[in-house]
Order: structure tokens, then sequence, then C-alpha cells
């Protein structure tokens, strides 16, 4: 008998070829078999599966989970798995309608933990969003669902802090010595999002300062750059002065001696001071009285000295005198004790050159301390939280400047600005937030404003600080700053680390290159509306400029008139506002702002300190918790600038001189904007904005260029001298005796023409000269005719001719300036001429003409004043000519511009003693002089007159008359001769000169003298010799009437007297040839260069609650310093390239396009990187200003999943397949083969993978074995396969029509690979109807069905299909239908309901999940297929078949008995389960062998045709029987789940 034989080798499945088409080999249908290999290797074998056991071991020998158990979930579904091959664990994820869990399966004991149980809702796990991008490194468990924010947790301590499944996992106390998590979870809170998340949150607000320029505390009175005063005063020891012999010399003064001095002098003589000032036994200590001593009284319950015994006190004074000479003095006192407010001490040092003066000195003084901190740079501080699992937070917002700036004291001479030093010695930063129990450690950070380094200045750890009584935690708040010392440098990177741009969701993860990648991700928000703000300026006095609102007095600085530096707003800029907002995990939005959000601040406002105060205008987005404000100042650097001197140009504009150190803050394109007027500090608040004309780096000849005297002497006119002639006939000096005059007569000289009592012509060229006969006789010709300046030589004899040559001079005022030229206005004349300071920094000096002394009434006829000084009025007797009492006694209030007439001759005052007299003088003066007696009266508002008069003996009076009034003046005719002379000292017509209010430091305006006139007389007895007393009066008349606000005296001596005035003689220095210093130049300002606008906003505020949200805000950013003069300085001492104090640390900016939430669904986002090694864990930083993204061609569809080959990131879209290099590159040959090249670039070329295929929207369906990855592309209905050799289309060997049929209907696509059996198994959750049917048929064959009377029953709607590799086909279906599955060490577990199952465990075959199925497999014999054939007997090698026995006459019987007797059953019963044949099914027939014999080794039976549509017979094929021949047949064999697997 011819026989058919098919053996399995080729072990798989074909659903695609036609029936008579399908090899010997392969077979329809298989259903939980494995046909590829058996346990022995035997190929073709068919095999059945062993079934799998649900693991649910706890942790403790024996023990199992019996309650608080995932199976007490609703619902429970595993929605993402992963395995950590170096732990040898599984870790799967569990949604449920209540709880969300990680569960770990531990391979090596089979213990289940939980890791993570949330019952607060927290994970939102949902089936609907299965976890596909899952990772570990080292003990961190990252993974996204797309629904949440990525996650991590550490393994180890959410294990430790979960109990049970049921229980929310706690957060462990972390015991940061050993490193070690606590089991003790009483009193631990639970986590919360913020715990699990990959971003990290980070410090909101920016650390307060307390600092000071003394480590005792700001502003302490005594210490830093707050002094007390005191003065020393002690009779014949005034301002530490001592007379060394009081015999000998005593009016000799010097400074006291020093400690040193003291002992080496007392050891060669214990007597050595027994006869000075100090006095017998002087033990080298002296007592100095101060206001109060400094003590700790702002710290409360405390009043300790801050002065203590071995410290030193330094003492500074200084002295302006007559003559503008400035002195400075310092005394070091090292303290011995303190006694109330006596401070006993030793002197350690001190100037050499103190004068005794007339009144004593006020000292500052101050402790001295250590060297300031920080002197020349703006340090800013910040800090930032490292994470338990060593994750650094983003830096807080940096604080203000660290900056103690000192008087303002503005050496122009130098070139910088004292005051803008940084006095820093105490340094605390307070505010100190330690955010959550994950924080460890808090770093504090440094930076200076000039740099882009940020440095770590120490680290506090949580384990430095102990437990309070109740057990809870006690944290630092507070770091002081001792010294400049800071540790390491910050990674520059993280500069650029506003915030971290980790992705709001993501659809895939994966780690390659040490970094953690997202790709498909969502980043930004919606805004529902616009965004408005609204901005504005609040204003303060500074403190120097507040006024007593009870006496109308300056306040001053600390009540002192001192001038600090305080934080204010630059004026003269333009400011814009924007606002950041912030979700809770500090993501930030660009900057939002709009027009309103602006404002301009005046030049007006720099007299006082600024701040902006901002107002949001319209609704916060909703998902917002914390906004910050962002400023806009797109200005560039400037400078100050102090004015040396200024010299008038030829061309009417000026020239001002700068020390050459201040060169390169100007060039030729710069304006000067002038800040402060000259030599007292009244701001400029108008706009003085001069372009710079010229530079010259050495003085320009015509300010360098002076008068040369060649010859002076009186010549007598031959001819008038009047307007518009060219010659001068003179006759003088004989030629023959002294040619001087005579040889000098050339045109390179000039002359001038005066009268000896006053008036001086303009200078005049000389064209020619000659000597006439005789030689006494000059003929000076002039290059250009007189002019009207000469009117006065008209018809006089005599005159004086002076001759001198302009000649080049280096000065040395010239030395080490620099000079640029501006235009003169009235502005620079009013705030610079007119208020000129006596410094060396201006053009003019000031010489002043003595203090005015109190009025002195106590002095008795005939003497002298108690002082020798200047006085408004002398109420004394003046003896003058003849001895006439009261001759020349001089009264001022009033006088004769009241028009109250004198008294007569030889009389005394009115009887009502009026002050109005100045006794005959008025009647002795010639005519045309008795204005100035007249108009002696003190300086009044509106009057252009006033005078006084110096009193004393001839010494005094010669220092003053001889420098101030002219040598001519002291002269004995003078004395004896009533006519008023006009002097020829500094003080004459065309000099200026102005007021100055001692007391305030306030000055007048400059004014020039017209004209002036003196008077000198005997005065007075002094010590019983008359003649030896003087007095001096001189009348100023100016151009213009005074008018001072506070001059408003009505020519009353005394109201003057109390205003303390002063009157200095402003005189150009070029006439005197010296230079003097000052501290209060004119300060110029420099205005900045035309700035691109970049659109850069700096951080401003704090991140503020969103709750204030609409509330104004005044913020603290400031970005100079003011000293309430005008002058805002923003840089150290104002030296050119110094540094500045930046605009803030952390930038932002607009955006040109809207700004909206992104969903960036084909880019990818990476992180910084990990090393366990060394400890970095950078995975939580996302820096955005660094190449952190890279994006794909978006056509391809979204990335799905990402997948780390080697050091490949395999990268799945929904219609492409790439490989991006990572750290590498690629470069092409010429022949099209790749050479590999490295790169920095985290993510490198991409590289398409060949066929148009991707994974659509199933990444669950991914699973990877090897170097091997399968996975679905549903939209072309394939299965694929990548490996090393490209993309192959798994599903067209032999299934294609089943697997896109299906594809297509299926919403998951559960994809995973059975390391233990080689297969990669799909479960498709939903059939086609017509796939139902078909696989339902095979499984249930129902004969009515297929004769269209009947239903199918118990369909097939979903599968799992297995493929292998060793066959390149799908073996077989499975009805396991697992959530997940995954492979680990062989061993293959799936998923189902929550719970784990191990498979291969179970010896009861096809028992899946609790539930038992059976084996199947559907072959097709269909050889010979055009021929007709008949099928008697069917025969299969393998193991026992179902055994079935059969009644008659209610015996059973055996098949072999029944055949063997011929008997007719009348009922059948399973006796034992094995291989029978459901059905063998022809195009015809179909038939069935329900039990086979045993016989040679092989079971076989007889084919019994199944009754179908009412036939049934013998065998099939049977031409008696089939109406059409049959070709070929179908045979199911099905096997019952407890056989053995062969």
């Amino acid at each position: 008998m011819p026989e058919f034989v098919h053996v399995f080798q080729k072990g798989k499945m074909n659903k695609d070829l036609d029936e008579r088409l399908i090899p010997n080999g392969e077979y329809r249908d298989a259903l939980n078999l494995d046909l590829a290999n058996s346990d022995n290797g035997n190929l073709g074998v068919l095999q059945n599966v062993e079934g799998n056991i649900q693991l649910i071991g706890k942790e403790g020998t024996g023990n199992t989970w019996s309650t608080g158990f995932i199976d007490q979930y609703s619902n429970p579904t595993c929605i993402g798995t992963y395995r950590n091959d170096i732990t040898e664990k599984v870790y799967w994820f569990i949604a449920s309608d209540a709880i969300s869990a990680i569960a770990e399966l531990d391979q090596t004991t089979n213990v289940i933990s939980p890791i993570l149980v949330d019952t607060q809702n927290i994970l939102k796990f949902s089936k609907d969003y299965l976890i596909t991008g899952i990772n570990i490194l080292d003990n961190l468990l990252f993974w996204t669902d797309d629904q949440t924010e990525p996650k991590k947790i550490n393994i180890e301590k959410f294990k430790i802090g979960s109990t049970d499944f049921l229980t929310q996992t706690k957060i462990p106390f972390y015991n940061q010595s050993n490193e070690s998590y606590s089991t003790t979870l009483t009193g631990q809170p639970d986590f919360i999002e913020a715990d699990v998340t990959t971003i990290k949150k980070s410090p909101l607000t920016a650390p307060t300062l307390d600092i000071g320029a003394s480590k005792f505390g700001p502003d302490l009175p005594g210490t830093g750059v707050t002094p007390v005063k005191t003065s020393y005063s002690v009779s014949n020891q005034e301002n530490f002065t001592y007379i060394p012999d009081l015999i000998g010399s005593p009016g000799e003064y010097r400074s006291m001696p020093t400690y040193g001095e003291y002992l080496r002098n007392t050891e060669l003589n214990p007597n050595f001071y027994d006869g000075s000032s100090m006095g017998a036994n002087w033990n080298g200590l002296i007592i100095v009285p101060v206001i109060a001593p400094p003590t700790y009284a702002n710290i409360p319950g405390t009043s300790t000295p801050v002065w203590a015994k071995g410290d030193i006190l330094v003492l500074k004074a200084s002295k302006i005198d007559d003559f503008n000479n400035s002195y400075e003095y310092d005394v070091r006192l090292l303290i011995d004790s303190i006694v109330a407010n006596n401070i006993t001490g030793s002197i350690q040092a001190v100037s050499t050159d103190i004068l005794k003066f007339s009144e004593p000195l006020l000292w500052d003084t101050v402790l001295e301390e250590d060297t300031p901190m920080f002197e020349y740079v703006f340090p800013r501080f910040a800090y930032r939280w490292k994470y338990i699992d060593n994750e650094y937070s983003v830096f807080s917002p940096f604080s203000e400047v660290a900056f103690v700036g000192g008087e303002f004291e503005y050496q122009s001479s130098d070139g910088y600005n004292l005051g803008m030093t940084n006095n820093m010695r105490r340094l605390i930063i307070e505010s100190l937030t330690w955010g959550s129990e994950e924080v460890t450690e808090i770093d504090i950070l440094f930076k200076e404003s000039n740099s882009n380094l940020i440095y770590t200045v120490d680290t506090i750890r949580r384990d430095d600080y102990t437990t309070d009584t109740a057990g809870g935690e006690v944290l630092g708040t507070t770091f002081q700053v001792v010294s400049e010392l800071i540790g390491s440098v910050v990674e520059a990177n993280q500069i650029l680390r506003p915030w971290d741009n980790v992705p709001r969701l993501a659809k895939s993860q994966e780690v390659i290159a040490n970094r953690i990648v997202y790709a498909n991700y969502l980043q930004n928000y919606s805004l529902a509306n616009s965004i408005n703000l609204e901005l504005d300026i609040t204003r303060a006095p500074h403190p120097s400029n507040a006024i007593d609102v009870v006496t109308g007095e300056p306040l001053g600085e600390d009540n002192l008139f001192t001038r600090l530096p305080r934080k204010s707003i630059k004026s003269i800029r333009t400011y814009q506002a924007g606002i950041v907002y912030k979700d809770t995990y500090g993501r930030e939005t660009p900057v939002f702002s709009n027009k309103v959000s602006s404002t301009h601040v005046s030049i007006k406002e720099s007299d006082a300190l600024t701040q902006l105060k901002i107002t949001p205008l319209s609704d916060a987005p909703s998902w917002a918790t914390h906004y910050k404000f962002f400023i806009k100042e797109t200005s560039n650097e400037y400078y100050n600038i102090a004015l040396d001197k200024f010299y008038p140009a030829e061309d009417g504009n000026v020239w001002l001189s700068f020390p050459s150190s201040e060169r390169n803050k100007v060039d030729e394109q710069t304006y000067l904007i002038l800040k402060k007027q000259a030599n007292n500090n009244t701001p400029v608040t108008t706009i003085n904005r001069y372009k710079i004309l010229s530079i010259e780096a050495e003085a320009p000849d015509f300010i360098a260029e002076s008068n040369k005297n060649i010859y002076s002497g009186s010549f007598q006119p031959t001819v008038n001298i009047v307007p518009g002639f060219k010659t001068l006939e003179l006759t003088g000096v004989d030629f023959t005796t002294d040619p001087t005059f005579g040889r000098n007569l050339t045109s390179d000289n000039k002359l001038t023409l005066s009268l000896p009592n006053g008036g001086t012509s303009g200078e005049y060229d000389i064209a020619s000269g000659q000597v006439g006969s005789p030689s006494t006789k000059y003929t000076v010709t002039l290059k250009e005719p007189l002019a009207g300046d000469v009117d006065f030589l008209n018809g006089q004899g005599t005159i004086s001719v002076n001759l001198f040559r302009e000649e080049y001079q280096s000065k040395p005022e010239f030395e080490g300036r620099f000079f640029v030229k501006i235009n003169r206005d009235i502005n620079f004349d009013l705030n610079i001429t007119n208020a000129v300071s006596g410094s060396a920094e201006q053009l003019w000096k000031v010489e002043a003409l003595r203090e005015i002394q109190p009025i002195d009434t106590g002095i008795a006829a005939n003497q002298q004043p108690f002082t020798a000084g200047t006085y408004w009025l002398d109420n004394g007797l003046n003896r003058g000519r003849n001895a006439q009492p009261n001759r020349y006694r001089m009264y001022g209030n009033g006088g004769w511009a009241n028009n109250r007439p004198p008294n007569g001759p030889n009389t005394e005052p009115d009887a009502g003693g009026a002050l109005n007299s100045i006794g005959y003088e008025y009647l002795d003066t010639p005519a045309d002089q008795q204005k100035w007696p007249t108009n002696y009266n003190p300086p009044t508002n509106g009057s252009s007159y006033f005078g006084f008069s110096l009193i004393g003996g001839a010494t005094f009076i010669r220092d003053f008359t001889d420098k101030m009034i002219g040598s001519n003046i002291f002269t004995t005719q003078n004395l004896r001769n009533p006519i008023w002379y006009r002097p020829n000292g500094i003080a004459k017509p065309g000099a200026r000169l102005r007021f100055l209010r001692k007391q305030t430091g306030d000055y007048s305006k400059v004014y020039e003298i017209k004209d002036l006139a003196c008077d000198i007389n005997e005065r007075g007895i002094q010590n019983g010799v008359e003649g030896n007393n003087f007095r001096v009066a001189t009348v100023f008349e100016l151009t213009e009437p005074i008018f001072e606000s506070w001059l408003d005296i009505n020519f009353d001596p005394l109201a003057l007297q109390a205003l303390d005035i002063r009157v200095e003689i402003v005189i150009e220095d070029g006439e005197t040839g010296g230079s003097l210093d000052s501290k209060n130049p004119a300060i110029f300002e420099t205005e900045p260069k035309e700035a691109i606008d970049l659109d850069l906003y700096y951080e401003a505020s704090d991140a503020l609650p969103i709750d204030t949200h609409g509330q104004s805000k005044t913020l603290d950013w400031f970005n100079c310093y003011s000293y309430g003069n005008g002058v805002e300085s923003n840089r150290i001492r104002d030296d050119y390239n110094a540094v500045t104090i930046d605009k803030g640390v952390k930038v932002s900016t607009v955006l040109d396009e809207p700004y909206a939430q992104e969903r960036r669904g084909s880019g990818f986002i990476f992180s910084q990187i990990y090393n366990s090694t060394s400890g970095i864990n950078r995975l939580n930083q996302f820096i955005q200003a660094l190449p952190i993204t890279k994006d794909l061609n978006p056509i391809y569809g979204t990335i799905q999943k990402l997948h780390a080959r080697d050091t490949d990131l395999i990268t799945l879209c929904e219609d492409k397949c790439f490989k991006v290099l990572a750290n590498k590159d690629a470069l092409y040959n010429a022949d099209g083969n790749v050479n590999l090249t490295g790169n920095t670039a985290v993510l490198g070329q991409t590289m398409p993978y060949g066929g148009e295929y991707g994974i659509s929207k199933n990444p669950e369906s991914f699973a990877q074995y090897a170097f091997r990855t399968y996975f679905t592309d549903k939209n072309r209905g394939a299965v694929l396969r990548l490996s090393m050799d490209g993309i192959t289309v798994i599903s067209e060997q032999g299934m294609d029509d089943f697997i896109s049929d299906n594809l297509a209907v299926a919403t998951n696509l559960i994809g995973n690979y059975d390391e233990d059996k080689g297969l990669y198994n799909l479960t498709l959750n939903n059939l086609t109807p017509y796939w139902q049917k078909e696989l339902s048929s095979d499984q249930e064959y129902n004969l009515e069905a297929e004769c269209g009377t009947g239903v199918a029953a118990g369909l097939i709607t979903e599968t799992t299909i297995s493929y292998k590799e060793g066959v390149k086909g799908w073996t077989s279906r499975k009805s396991f239908m697992p959530e997940g599955g995954i492979s680990l060490n062989n061993i293959y577990y799936t998923f189902k309901d929550g719970l784990v199952w191990e498979h291969s465990a179970n010896a009861l075959y096809n028992n899946f999940y609790g539930i038992q199925y059976f084996s199947l497999f559907n072959t097709v014999i269909n050889e010979s297929p055009n021929s007709v054939k008949a099928y008697k007997t069917l025969n299969y090698s393998g193991t026992a078949s179902r055994e079935i026995e059969y009644s008659n006459n209610s015996k059973w019987y055996s098949l072999a008995e029944i055949t063997a007797n011929q008997l007719l059953p009348d009922a059948t019963r399973i006796k034992k389960e094995g291989w029978y044949t459901n059905f063998v099914r022809t195009n015809l027939e179909s038939g069935e062998v329900k039990e086979f014999l045993d016989k040679e080794g092989k079971y076989f039976n007889y084919i019994k045709t199944l009754n179908v549509c009412g036939k049934q017979a013998n065998g099939i094929g049977s031409p008696a029987v089939i109406v059409a021949d049959p070709q070929d047949y179908f045979v199911t064999v099905t096997i019952d789940s407890t056989c053995s697997p062969q």
C-alpha cells in the first residue's frame, strides 16, 4: 500500500500558501507546541509546552505572600517590564484601579518585593499608557510613560520604604555618615512626586547677606566705615601734640611720642618727660575720651564691648588751613583699658607733622581689623543642593553683590575713587534652605561679577547638624565666610543651566554614552492670554541728603557728614521689565514683556536711591507655581572720570586735563556727561552732554604757553595814549645803562600798560621798536591799534610798561596728564567755573582770605582782640593818622549803604550806640574813593559789595597781605595815609571768589571781582607798646549782586557769624605754579557706546509664589552705587578696566515666535553624563544652552522606541528605522563603505536602515535578544527583525496574510523574547472575524457549521504567535496572553493580572495562569495533488495515543477487543488522554481518528468518515462515496494537556 510520510523538520506554520503548495515539513497551524526541537534536541519532533507557575515568594525563608499582595488589587495589569542582568532581578510596573506599584523579583531567591507603592494617585499608572522606556543604571531605575513626568528612583531606598503592596511607600531616613538608609519608617514622610522625578527641584530664593565693614556687624559705630568722633583737647596736648620743654620753648609743639619712643627715652633717662607737658612720672599711656565705645548692643541680651584690651584704634583727622592746604593725620592707639567712655592706651604710631591749631580736631575713630575680604571684586553668592543620589540642583538665584563701600573720596590726582573699594570684613550667608530630606549637602557658591567661573566656597553636610530633643533635625541656614580662600571651580556649563529642560512627557527613553536620552517628548506650556506688566520707579533720598523735618538741616549719613555708596538704579538709562513663569519643577518660560513695561530713569534721580517696581497686569497661567522678574538694560560700560583742571581754549572752548591713567576711558567718539559739580556735593540734574572734540597726550600749546616777564618799568608818554593809535612814544630808562627794554622791542614779544595804583590794559603784540635820541626815548609800533581798554591812561604823566614773551612751559601740573577739548557753555560755567573746587584736579586753586572769627565785643579801648584773625566787625579803637581816636573804627550793619551818615569829626558813635559808624575814614577819603568805606558791610544777598577787616600784629598781617593783597599795601606810608589802595596780590580785578559755609561744606557760586581796595592802619596797643597792632580793611566790588539762599542776613554781622562763613579767592592754578589736591572734584561720566540690542534679560528677583501675582513688587535689583551727589559708580575704585557690577548672573530672553506647548515627536534630548566610579550623576541635568537635542526628518513620523546596541542608538520611528551613532560619526568612502570616526557629539550621524518600515505606534511589540530586535509595523502589516544585516520582514515567512490581517485590528501588540525556547512571542489581543473562525474551526471543528446549519462555538479572539530563528518561521501559536514578558538567565517570565509567572516550571503541560489548555497542530498532506487518492489509515511516530473504552451490553472494551470481536459499541468514554486526530479533511470529505493502535512502534488507525451532511463511511476518498477527486487532506492532531511531551 502506498504511504505518504511527513516529518516536520522545517517546523513552522504556513498560512499563506495554497494547501496544494505547502511544503512537506511545514504545517498549517500549531497550538502550544514547540516543533523545532525537543529537550533532547531532536529536530522535527512535536513537543507540547510546559506550563507556568505563579511566583509569590516573600522575604524570609519559606515565606510567601498571603496578604498585602498584588492579587488584592482591583483590575491589576502589568504595563512594563525590565530586567537587571547584573543583579539578576526582574522589575515590572503594575496599574490598577486604585494603586500603582513597581515590583521586583529576585531570581536567585524567587522573592518578590515592592519597590514603589502609590496609593495616592501620584504615579497614575494606566493600562492605556504602557511603559516601554525603562532603564537601570547601577541602583537607579528610570522610566517614562508619556503620561506623567519622566521618573527616577533609587531602588534600594524605595525598597526599604515599601512595606507591602498596599501601603504608600515612605522616604526612609538617610544616614549620611555611613551612607545607608534606616529601616525604621515611623514618622517618615510618604513619598511625593518630587521624590521620584528625573528632574530635581532647586532653591527658589537667593541667600541673603549679613555684611559689614567690621566683623562685629554692619554699621556698628567705631568699626568698619562707621567711625565714632572724638577730640583730644587736654591742655598743652591738643590734637595729640605736646610741649617738650615747657620752660625753654613754651610755644613749641610736637607730635606725641609713640610708646616705643617712650620706652627708649625713659630707659636712658627715667625723668625724660618731667619738663614736658606730658608731666612728671608719665607712664607712656594717654586717656582718650569717646562719645560711646561700641558694644554688641545690636545683639539681644548682651552689651559686651567691641573694643577690648589689646585692640588697636585708628584715629584719623584732616585740616584745611587758611590757604586751603589740606593735611591728613593718623594715630594708632593700642588699648590698655576702657573705663566708661575713656580709652586708656599707648600710641603705636602718629603723624609727625600734627599742628596744635587753634581748635581741637575731630578724629574719626575705628577699630583696626584685618584686611577686608574681596577688596577689589564684587562677589555674589548662591547655593545648590546635592541629592542623595549625587544629583546637583540648579543654582539658587544669586545674591546681590557683597560690597561695603567707603566714604566718597575720588582722588583726581590719582584717578581713582577710594570709596569704591570693598571694605567687607563680615560676611554671613543667610536664608539657606534644605528643600527636602533628599538633600544631603548644600554647596555654597561664589562668583565674581567679571568672571563666568563659579567656585565652591564650602559644603554644608546634613550630618553636620544634630537632632533636637524631639528627634527632629535642626539644620543650619547660615554660613560665615571668613576668608577669600575658595574651593574648586564648578563645571563651566552650570552657569548655562538656569533650569533643567527635562521633558514634561516622553514616549521613548534609553541610556547611551552614559546619558539618559528621551525622544518624542513634550516641552513648554501654552498660555491662555497675553502677558502685561507695568514698570515704575520708587525714589528715596540718599541718607547723606536726608533733611531733618524739624530743623530743616541735613541729617547726613548716620547723622554724620559722611557720604557712603548706597544701592540704586543707574540714571540716564532705560529699563525693560519681563516676567518668567516657572512650573513646580523649576522649568521656565522665556521672558514675556510688553510696551508699557519699560521706564526711563532720568538724570534728576542721580542724587537719590531708586528702585524698580513691577506690577503684573494680566492673569497668571494656571500651570505656573512661581514667577520671576527679569530686567533688560542694554547700555555698554561707562566710566566715571574726575576732572583734574580746565583751561580756556583758543577757540572759546575749554581743555580738560585728566590723569593719564584715565586715558583709555575715552576716545574721540566719546560723549562726557557732567554728573557732579566741582568741590561740593551738588549733583548736576540736567543733561550736560559734551562731545569730545580733541584729545592730546601733551598739554596743547595754547595752555602750555605762559608769559615770561622781560622788563617792567615806569615811562612817561610823550604823546597821549588814546584808542586807535598804533605807535607809542615813551621816555624812560636809559638804553646805555640798561638795554633790556630796547633790545626786546621785537615782533615776538608783547606788552601791557598800567597805572601804579591800579588798572591794566590788555595785551598788545609788538610789531617793531627802536631807540631814539636821546637814549631814553623809545618808539614802539604795535601790530594792532590800541583799543578802549587804554582810556584810563589818557593824560597820565607816568605809566608802567610790562614787556613779556609767550613761551611753552612744561609745568608740573602737565605731568602725567592728558587733555580733552569740549565745548564750553553756560552749564559748564555754572557747574564747574562758578562752583570750582580747590583741588589739583581742577583748573582753579583756592586761597582762603583767613577764617572769619567771631565778633569780639570784649576788647577794651586801645587793645587788640583776644585772637588775631579776620572779622566782619572791629569793635576796638583804631589809631590812625594823628592818633585821632576812633578815626578808623570799622563797623558794618548798614554803613553808608543804608543812608546812615557817619558821625561828625572827633566824636564817638551816636548816642544810641548803633554800630553804624565808620569813623572819619569816609571824610578823609578822596571823593573818588568814598565808595569803599561806604560799602564796608558783611556779604548780603542783593549787594555787590562786602568787606572785612584783618586784625593782628605785623607778622600776622604781613603773612596775609603779602600773598593775598600784595606787599605794596603794608608800608609805612600807607599806615599814615587815608587813601584806599588797589592791591597787587592774587586778590585783584578779574579774579574770582566764593563763599564757603564751613559747617556744612556748602559753596556759593563763583563771583568775579570787579574792583577792590584796601586800607591799613595802626590799631590800639599790644603788650603796652603802641604801633604794634594793625588793621587791614578790604572792600570788594563784584560784577553781580550776591545771591545765595543761606546768605539772607540783611547786613547783620552777628547772623553771618552764626553761618561760619569763609571767603576764598579762586585763581588760575597756572598763575601760582602750584597744585592742590581735592577729594571732591567735578565728576564726568562717559556716555556708553551704542549697544547692540541682544534682548538679554537678567534675573532680578527670587522665584515668587504665584499667589502673589498681580501685586506690585519693588525689586532689590540694582546696578550701581549712588553717593547722593550725582556720582553713580558700578566699578571698583572707578579704575579703567576694573571689576564692575554685572547686571545679573542668570540670563533669559524673549522668543520671536509664539511660545506654546510643543511635542517634538521626531526629536531627541539627552542629559549630562553619569559615572558611578567617580560619583558623578548629572542625569538630571538637561542644559538647553548646550547642544543636547537632535531632530530627525519629521516625515518619518514620531520616534516610538529607542534601543542601545553597543554604541549605536537604534531609533524606531513610526515609518522608518535609523541607527544614530553615539560619540562618533561616519565617513563614506568612494565605494560607499563606512569608516567610523571619533566625535565629541553625543548623538552623531543618523544612518537609515533599508526598507520603508517603522514600528508604527506599537513600541510594546519590541523585543530584543543579543544583536537582534523584533517589532511590528502595524501600518504596513509586518513583523520585522532588525539585525546586523538590516531589516528582515519575518511575517512574510508563511504568515503574511495572517499577521497583516490581524495587526490591523489589534490594539495592543505585546512582544517579548523567550530565551529558553529561542522564541519571539507576539500577542495579538484582537483577531479579524475571518481568522477567529479559522482558528476556532481548527481547534473545535463543527460539522453543522460546515453544512450551514450550525454556529461555530468558542471563537478564538486573541492569540500569541511564536517566531524562531532556527527555522526562520513561526512555529506555533500559544494559549497564554501575557500583559508582558521577559527573560533572564534563560528563564522566561510573563505577567498576567499584574502577577509574575515562571514558564517551563509547571509539571502540567499547557497549563498557563492556572488554566489548562491543549496542544494541536494542523498539517496538510498534499503529495500528487492532481491524482485521485483514497486515504484508509493514519499513523504517527510519537508518544502514546489517547485510549477510548467502548461499551457493549454494559461492558467496556478496548478498541482492539471491539475490532477483534467485531462488536458494535453502544457508548464510548476516554480511558486515557493522548494523541488523537480531531478530523481528517479533504476538499471533499472529512474523517477522524479518535484513537490509535500501537503496532510495531507506530500508532495507526483507520480513518473514520465523519457524518458530514448525512454521509458516513469507513475511509475517505472512496469513489463510491466521493463525487469529486480528492487532491489533499488536512490532519488536525490534538493532544490532551496531561500527556507526556512526545
